[in-house]
């Protein structure tokens, strides 16, 4: 469950220099598009747990969900007390923002990312129907983390989770120029992710 929360609140998900190679990334200027999600095949993330368990998220390959080329975005997921396990989601990323497709069979992506990132911009990410779940992403801050692989600068994403209308939890998924995923953090509970290290 918590391997699937997430990657929902984070697809799924979502990077690093390598450990001896880390920088510190300048801040960056609203407009941006395309930079917050580095998409490449091969590219590859290792994050750190609060619960000490540990993911290695990289892109390997392509499918096709009906007309449309997705890129395969893979999770290895290492705990301490059990065994290991992977999931398989899929991304489509492009200039106007990042796209998250469930499974094979739902041809409707989710707006991970909605691009150009600026302060105080809002979109759906998901929509289930009235009386189902949604979640409403706003760009609510911009401003550097620091987390295991150095400190950048970042846009901090607030990702609400509704019942109908009644919010029922909330989660933080802060992203770097030219980096990805930095740092996740839900409301609900301690868990929290921070990048330890990337490999492009």
């Amino acid at each position: 469950m918590k391997g699937k929360l997430f990657f929902l609140i984070v697809v799924c998900a979502l990077t690093v220099l390598l450990v001896a190679g880390c920088s510190t990334l300048q801040p960056s200027s609203g407009g941006d598009t395309n930079n917050y999600f580095p998409n490449t095949d091969g590219y590859t993330w290792r994050y750190s747990t609060s619960d000490g368990s540990s993911q290695v998220m990289t892109f390997e390959g392509t499918i096709q969900i009906g007309s449309t080329t997705v890129q395969i975005f893979k999770v290895r997921y290492t705990y301490p007390s059990r065994s290991a396990s992977t999931a398989e989601s899929y991304m489509k990323v492009d200039s106007s923002g990042v796209y998250y497709y469930p499974s094979l069979t739902t041809t409707e992506a989710y707006t991970f990312l909605s691009y150009p990132l600026e302060v105080g911009k809002n979109w759906i990410y998901y929509d289930l129907g009235p009386n189902s779940y949604s979640s409403r992403a706003t760009v609510a801050a911009q401003e550097d983390v620091t987390v295991s692989a150095g400190t950048f600068n970042c846009y901090k994403i607030t990702f609400a989770y509704l019942r109908g209308t009644v919010e029922v939890g909330s989660s933080n998924i802060w992203f770097g120029k030219n980096v990805g995923m930095v740092k996740t953090t839900t409301s609900s509970t301690t868990y929290e992710t921070q990048l330890v290290w990337k490999s492009f």
